[in-house]
């Protein structure tokens, strides 16, 4: 008998109707079951069923208790059941009102063999549930939990919805006690959207009378016979499996002779399930085989096949009736064949719509590949601020998802006995890691792992098991498993220049700066030193940020010094890596409490905290956090605050304070601590004065040897949960200082403007400002305040690009309004255009922002400015931040940012010039379009017109590439603006399902959608924030992390990363997109972090891809977009662009982790896209295979998808499409231009550096115009 027969559900809807009561109006047997329906259901129409009525349920308003007064939930009315004879029962539900078409779901839970220890297991209330009995829009979708409480899953499930009714009928075991059913059932009905809006029914005990002497009609349906059959959760390892067996034999679709079936794009064929249906292929050799093919199951229909070879009928196979999933049938035993033989597969009788491809002849039976563990390695954490130390972690990957745990025995000399079990604990996932304890102390372990698959309804669940032996010391551990490092460091030194970007010299200003290094060259950060342009050692900080995970060599050091600049010109410097380093003193003093026994957590403390610069110290004392309400400068107290006030504060809509002031932070950390720069994390809940908490907050203060100066990055994360949308009135921080008869002015376009004490500068749009009754352009984001007693001034970076922003001063101090309270009537006169693209957040004056979103602001408190005729001369100096850059040349040979070469005289020269034009006018189009705001700056706007394109295609790896190659510092900056922007907003970072964090929001309108109603502007699911994994970038989170130093950007690329590779079980994808950035973004993510459970995601995903491609074709496809492609029935196939994302992602994989078989299937894809989506004649590729598209081809296309081609030319030995390659790239590079939009500037550039190299690999240097034009698409 058919395994997947015995083990799973066969659902078939016979009829579906939504109309009025008449239409089925005949009930020869009055029993409340109308005739035609009794037939569909499988019940006599002839005598009666005998409906029980079970409850009566109270309509909406006439209390019913179970239902909201003021929803729309269908109300249920009354609930029947009757025994139909045999095995068979029915049930019928009626509602109020006639039961709606969209937008409802409705479960029927039956608990059929009252046991509540089978069945679903998952929730208390449901335990025990046998089978839900389903609706969805109102179409049939039950879910079979205990398929053995069902008489055969070859036997439908038949569901009916007409008029106001529901009709079930089933053919189960039920529990009989006595002649009575006892079952228990319990009905939910609600909306779609909010799924609150509901109607319910208790659940009850169900004790009806049975009729034995009844026996119900037989069903009509097609029966199983002379076939076996086989799946799994991810069909496509198993068709894999199949089509690399040398054996098997493939009948394809274009030898066929095809009678009343469709033939789809996809190879499919596609029934109506009409008589004389039918495809027959000539055998093409002889032999004895399995006869094969795979069925596409649905829930609406049975599928049924005859097949047969010459005049003999071979068997009969039935789906299975699982929506979606693919099922192998194949003969039960081998069928002889002789070459010439015809093997014809026909629709059997009594079946439904079918739909069936991949007809193959099988040399042995199929089976069910093995579970195996593969890719087992252990990673030795660095330590790092917030976790713990000696982190060790142990990664692979099962094949299918399954269940871990280890058996460790220690092991090592002296190693004291220790045994016992680890369990990951995740449950069954793909991609499995176990972390070793911290009191597990001894050398090393033995592991004993053992992975078990969880129950399996279409097969035996299997289970794998693998040994490992882990060492806790990283170099013993390198040298027991034959992994080399190298003997030695490699002396080097290496070019390093600091521009001036202001109009004014700084002397010993902080810098901080990312640079990459080879493998093999630095093993110690104290074998490092600065020198300057005379070859003086300068005072330097050297920190590891990344590290090259075979050798452990650094991968990327921190580099921090102070340096003195000349405006216009650059200021040298070398840095020098494996030398024994100079010993540096430290002058940054940081002391602190200990943290609780206990809590061994690298840099964690308690406060008070006190960090002393020299001429600064600041004290965090021991209640809230107040950052700047104890600081002593050269000795002497700079203002004060009372306990409770001085810290960061949110104004909620009704007007109650909460502050950081008011309790103490959740966790404080020393981060940094070094001869250069101190730096100090806060996390911690803003609070009221009566304890209660909204909103949470993240500081890091940054300290530098002999400043007076602190940086503050504040960080406000919306973690209110409910509403999603979250109102707010403002967000402020106080400066506490005694400035009673100080002269204040703040900076501005036009020069200092003078403000009075109580006063405030607010920057309300990004081109006006308003001060004491003034108005202006853009203030300059810093006040400074004077008197006899000092001067104290603060900056905010970006003041007016970040608009809204205030500031000002009383006699207490300066205020900061971050997000400043604003008149309800602000934007009153702004167009709808405006208040679509930049004043959405705001609603009547107040802030409305989404769960997740965070906003950050970063402000410098200067105690001891240095003033010029009134102005603060450091002003614009916090706005345009020092950073000490390597050559190009360093950049690209570093290999940190993969394969990329320098811009150099001679190569590329056409598409350079097109290049630099494309940033210079996409740095102009930024004011143009006014992409300003704390919730827009860094992201660009249009791309459907209404909607933001959050950094789509991401923007941020794109030009810090691009920064790379040509050392153009305005892309790094440019670079950092879309980072911060992209690190805040677009990425979810809290959420009432913990699932939802790390999840990017797509293109949306005002990034996160929840602005607008789904109808407005016609942008549909744009207005409630989609995400998915085709529109989610990681690589540049972590790439300006390298660059940067900066942690918070790490912190986002990890949620991201962590979300794709340890909360994903499922790495099946629908179009190549989908696979393409989470494969780019986890292959970024471990080049950096070098975590192998994001390199084993990728290779899960890349699995997938693999096992997918088409077979003989070499290509990917899905049903193409209804919106763009309207032919019936659609077409199928690929879009070139969205599979040069997947190549590019391929790429990266391989070089990564190279796998002979990821290069075949690149080249194999490569020669698929050069033979049927280029065009020649145009030099371009088509947009999609859609038939609409595939004769014109689009120049743009290559900048996505060239990559992968160069790639894949540079693997085939023949380079047999590098005519091809030229032309295209040709054809891009002299008629094409970059766009300065977004979305096509990010496009023409996200890839090329990267292609560059190929090109340039190739010979491909110069590329002259192409001889002809050729026809223009």
């Amino acid at each position: 008998m058919n395994k997947v027969f015995r083990t799973s559900l066969c659902a078939l809807l016979l009829g579906l109707a939504l109309l009025p009561g008449a239409a089925y109006a005949q009930d020869r047997d009055g029993d409340g079951l109308p005739d035609e329906i009794e037939v569909k259901l499988g019940t006599d129409p002839d005598r009666s069923e005998e409906l029980q009525l079970l409850i009566d349920d109270k309509a909406r308003g006439a209390g019913d208790a179970n239902i909201r007064a003021d929803g729309k939930a269908p109300d249920i009315d009354k609930v029947f059941f009757a025994h139909a004879g045999g095995d068979r029962y029915v049930w019928k539900i009626t509602f109020h009102d006639d039961y709606p078409a969209t937008g409802t779901i409705l479960h029927l839970y039956t608990d059929l063999d009252d046991d509540r220890s089978t069945g679903r297991q998952d929730t208390e209330w449901a335990r025990g549930v046998d089978v839900m009995y389903s609706f969805v829009d109102a179409q049939s979708d039950p879910r079979i939990l205990n398929p053995a409480a069902r008489v055969s899953p070859a036997i439908p499930v038949r569901a009916i919805v007409q008029g106001n009714a529901v009709y079930i009928c089933d053919d189960v075991k039920m529990r009989v006690v006595e002649g009575k059913t006892q079952f228990r059932m319990h009905i939910l009905s609600h909306l779609r959207n909010p799924a609150t809006d509901s109607d319910t029914t208790e659940w009850i005990m169900v004790k009806v009378p049975l009729n034995p002497d009844r026996t119900p009609p037989e069903l009509p349906y097609p029966r199983p016979e002379g076939f076996d059959s086989i799946t799994l959760p991810d069909f496509a390892q198993l068709a894999y499996s199949l089509w690399q067996d040398r054996r098997t034999v493939r009948l394809r679709p274009r030898d066929a002779e095809v009678t009343g079936y469709t033939l789809l794009m996809s190879d499919d064929f596609d029934g109506q399930g009409d008589p004389g249906e039918a495809v027959t292929w000539k055998c093409p050799r002889d032999g004895s085989y399995f006869i094969g093919l795979i069925l596409r199951d649905a829930t609406a229909t049975v599928e049924g096949l005859d097949v047969w070879v010459g005049e003999r009928k071979v068997g009969t196979l039935v789906g299975s009736s699982r929506a979606g999933r693919e099922v192998l049938h194949y003969t039960e035993r081998p069928v002889r064949l002789s070459k010439g033989q015809t093997i014809r597969v026909a629709t059997a009788k009594h079946s439904g719509p079918v739909r069936f491809h991949s007809v193959c002849l099988l040399g042995e039976k199929p089976k069910v590949p093995s579970l195996a563990i593969s890719n087992l390695t252990a990673w030795h954490l660095p330590d790092e601020p917030g976790e713990r130390p000696g982190r060790v972690m142990i990664a692979f990957t099962t094949n299918r998802p399954a269940t871990a745990s280890a058996r460790y025995t220690s092991t090592g000399s002296g190693a004291p006995r220790q045994e016992g079990t680890l369990d990951e604990g995740r449950g069954a996932v793909n991609n499995h890691y176990l972390m070793l304890p911290p009191e597990l102390r001894a050398p090393g372990y033995r592991l004993e792992i053992r992975c078990e698959e969880p129950r399996q309804e279409e097969y035996e669940a299997q289970s794998a098991t693998a040994t490992y032996t882990l060492w806790r010391d990283p170099e013993r551990h390198r040298a027991e498993h034959g992994i080399r490092t190298p003997a030695r460091e490699t002396p080097m030194r290496i070019p390093l220049s600091v521009q001036e970007p202001t109009d004014r010299a700084r002397a010993v200003w902080p810098v901080t700066s990312g640079v990459p290094l080879p493998e093999g060259l630095l093993r110690d950060t104290h074998h490092c030193r600065l020198l300057d342009a005379g070859g003086q050692s300068v005072p330097a900080q050297f920190q590891a940020l990344a590290w090259w995970p075979a050798s452990g060599t650094v991968k990327w050091l921190q580099l921090s010094f102070l340096a003195s600049t000349t405006p216009g010109k650059s200021a040298s410097y070398t840095l020098e890596c494996g030398l024994p380093g100079s010993p540096a003193p430290s002058p940054i003093r940081v002391t602190a409490s200990r943290p609780p026994a206990g809590e061994d957590v690298v840099g964690q403390v308690a406060l008070p905290v006190t960090v002393n610069t020299g001429p600064l110290e600041l004290t965090l004392g021991a209640g809230g956090f107040a950052p700047f309400a104890q600081v002593t400068l050269n000795g002497k107290r700079v203002g004060s605050a009372p306990a409770g006030e001085g810290g960061f504060e949110i104004i909620d809509e009704k007007g109650t304070v909460y502050s950081s002031a008011l309790a103490p932070p959740d966790q404080v950390l020393i981060e940094e601590q070094g001869p250069v720069r101190a730096v100090l994390f806060v996390r911690g809940k803003l609070v009221n004065r009566d304890g209660e908490g909204f909103m949470r907050y993240l500081c890091r203060m940054h300290f530098h040897a002999g400043r007076p100066a602190v940086q503050a990055h504040f960080t406000l994360e919306n973690d209110v949960t409910t509403p999603e949308m979250t109102r707010f009135r403002g967000l402020r921080a106080r400066v506490p200082a005694q400035l009673a008869g100080s002269r204040v002015v703040c900076g501005a376009e036009e020069g200092p403007i003078p403000l009075r004490l109580g006063g405030r500068l607010l920057q309300d749009r990004d081109d006006h400002f308003t001060a004491d009754g003034r108005e202006g352009r853009r203030a300059g984001g810093w006040i400074l305040a004077s008197s006899a007693e000092g001067v104290l001034a603060v900056a905010v970076r970006d003041f007016w690009q970040l608009y809204p922003k205030a500031i000002g001063a009383d006699e207490r101090g300066i205020v900061v309004d971050l997000l400043p309270e604003l008149p309800r009537d602000v934007y009153a006169g702004a167009s709808e255009d405006d208040i679509n693209k930049l004043y959405f957040w705001c609603d009547e004056g107040r802030y409305k922002i989404r769960t997740g979103v965070r906003v950050t602001t970063e402000l410098a408190v200067d105690f001891a400015p240095e003033v010029q005729d009134g102005r603060y001369l450091s002003g614009a100096h916090w706005q345009h931040p020092l950073f000490a850059a390597c050559t190009p040349q360093w950049y690209c040979a570093s290999g940190a940012f993969g394969p990329m070469v320098p811009r150099a005289k001679g190569k590329f020269e056409v598409y350079e010039r097109k290049l630099d034009e494309a940033f210079a006018k996409f740095l102009a189009r930024c004011e143009t379009v006014r992409e300003y705001g704390f919730l827009n700056y860094g992201d660009w706007f249009g791309e459907r017109r209404w909607n933001w394109g959050n950094v789509e295609y991401d923007t941020q790896w794109a030009l810090a590439a691009n920064f790379a190659r040509i050392g153009n510092l305005e892309m790094l900056w440019r670079a950092e603006q879309a980072e911060r922007h992209s690190a805040d907003v677009d990425t979810i970072h809290a959420a009432a399902n913990p699932g939802l964090v790390g999840q990017v929001y797509t293109h949306c309108i005002g990034h996160t959608g929840g602005y607008f109603p789904d109808t407005w502007k016609g942008m549909r699911g744009f207005n409630r924030g989609p995400r998915d994994s085709g529109h989610t970038w990681a690589q540049g989170h972590f790439i300006l992390y390298a660059l940067t130093g900066e942690r918070r950007f790490l912190e986002t690329g990890r949620k991201i990363a962590d979300r794709f590779a340890l909360s994903t079980t499922d790495f099946r994808y629908y179009a190549e997109r989908n696979a393409g950035w989470p494969l780019i973004g986890l292959t970024g993510a471990y080049n950096v972090e070098g975590n192998p459970a994001y390199l084993n995601a990728a290779r899960l995903i890349a699995d997938s891809v693999l096992w997918t491609q088409h077979p003989e074709r070499g290509g990917w496809g899905h049903f193409l977009d209804p919106n763009e492609c309207k032919h019936q029935p659609r077409c199928w196939g690929c879009k070139p662009f969205m599979t040069g994302v997947l190549l590019h992602g391929l790429k990266m994989y391989d070089r990564a982790q190279p796998r002979e078989e990821i290069k075949n299937v690149i080249r194999r894809n490569a020669d698929f896209l050069w033979r049927e989506t280029y065009v020649p004649a145009h030099a371009g590729f088509a947009y999609s295979e859609c038939k609409t598209f595939i004769t014109r081809g689009q120049n743009w296309t290559i900048s996505l998808v060239g990559d992968g081609l160069a790639y894949g030319c540079l693997l085939d030995p023949g380079r047999k499409n590098r005519a091809l390659l030229e032309q295209a790239t040709a054809a891009f590079m002299h008629r094409s231009s970059i766009s300065d939009f977004g979305k096509g500037f990010t496009q023409g550039t996200c890839f090329l550096p990267a292609m560059l190299h190929d090109l340039d690999a190739l010979g491909l240097t110069e590329i002259p115009p192409p001889a002809e034009e050729g026809a223009k698409p």
